[in-house]
């Protein structure tokens, strides 16, 4: 009972406060992050003066020059090390950084009990997460079901803010014109973008979330044949499997990096469950995004306007949820860091029609 009433009492005395400076705690990936732009978004229009920092791992920096309601970033070289002596390092200077920056209150966007303590540890009055999660003081419950983003929007409406306008803060710093005039686009052309690739962060592989590449390759291939005002942009990853072989091209095909700005060249964007998706949809492009054993109602955009799921329901799918995120022991479901189909069978990837996807295209 004490502690629910000094919930209440924080929650009431951080509408009221004079917050300064703000700390956003969102480690990995880039789908991710822009996941909780949103409550970003509603934290900078209640705290118009305060600066809000992003805490996050070096994976997500390439987002920072386009992410527009952060005005600064720590980034932590080594989150996902395995070595303990490097952890703690990495644990302490973290706490002095945050101690040194005086910070008001933190938004921490994981169910981690690490992140409770170093906030806590570092003094910082208002520590806002999920219940889960020791050491916060403004917590909001946690379900498995709601969206992702919307998650994050649930904290800071437990705390009286409204949360039912908000934009998603990320931009290009180059021109749709101008980066199709780079990438050699005829001029008048309709582009659609198109990543095959994907599913691999730091500390997990759901490369299981991929469609057949042939599948893509049939997409652009048709795409070119009936409509020659329309070119397709196949991305390429960093990885050494997100790479095309030359014989995979057609004339009408381009090939280039992937990269936010690439992805604004796009009018349309046809890729798996990846961040890439998530940056297109934030971008306002039309996005068709492939799911199997993630749900698209959890886990795709939250901009349902211009977001289109391709899923094939079996009854297995969708089999991966945050509970099952966390239990790396589970053999059913894991080998090590690779996410399997406990099935065995693949299914609600493999039986996903082309045909389907022009539907929605």
């Amino acid at each position: 009972m004490g502690r629910f009433n000094n919930e209440i009492n924080y929650r009431m005395n951080l509408i009221n406060s004079d917050i300064k400076n703000i700390l956003v705690i969102k480690m990995c990936c880039l789908g991710d992050v822009v996941q909780i732009l949103p409550a970003v978004n509603i934290i900078k229009q209640n705290f118009p003066d305060a600066k809000i920092t992003l805490l996050a791992d070096k994976w997500v920096e390439p987002l920072k020059v386009h992410l527009t309601d952060f005005d600064d970033f720590i980034v932590v070289n080594n989150t996902f090390s395995r070595n303990l002596f490097q952890k703690a390092s990495t644990a302490i200077w973290l706490i002095n950084k945050l101690i040194k920056r005086k910070f008001d209150f933190a938004l921490i966007g994981h169910r981690n009990n690490a992140f409770g303590c170093l906030t806590y540890l570092a003094g910082i009055k208002y520590r806002l997460g999920f219940s889960e999660t020791k050491h916060v003081n403004i917590a909001s419950g946690f379900d498995d079901k709601t969206h992702e983003a919307q998650r994050y929007l649930s904290i800071l409406a437990s705390c009286g803010l409204n949360t039912d306008n908000f934009e998603v803060g990320i931009k290009a710093t180059v021109s749709k014109a101008v980066m199709r005039n780079r990438i050699g686009i005829p001029l008048g052309n309709s582009v659609i973008g198109i990543f095959p690739f994907g599913g691999i962060n730091p500390g997990m592989d759901m490369r299981l979330k991929r469609w057949e590449l042939e599948k893509f390759k049939t997409v652009g291939y048709t795409i070119v044949k009936k409509f020659p005002d329309y070119s397709v942009i196949f991305f390429e990853g960093k990885y050494e499997d997100e790479k095309y072989q030359d014989k995979f091209f057609q004339p009408g095909f381009f090939k280039i990096n992937i990269g936010i700005n690439e992805i604004n060249a796009c009018d349309k964007f046809i890729g798996n469950d990846t961040g890439s998706l998530h940056i297109a949809n934030a971008l306002g492009i039309k996005t068709i995004g492939i799911f199997g054993p993630t749900d698209p109602d959890v886990f795709g955009p939250l901009n349902t306007g211009n977001f289109f799921p391709l899923v094939h329901k079996i009854n297995c799918s969708p089999c991966f949820n945050h509970t099952i995120a966390v239990s790396r022991t589970n053999r059913k479901y894991w080998q090590g860091n690779k996410f399997l189909c406990h099935e065995k069978h693949h299914r609600c990837i493999k039986d996903l029609d082309v045909d389907k996807l022009f539907e929605i295209l």
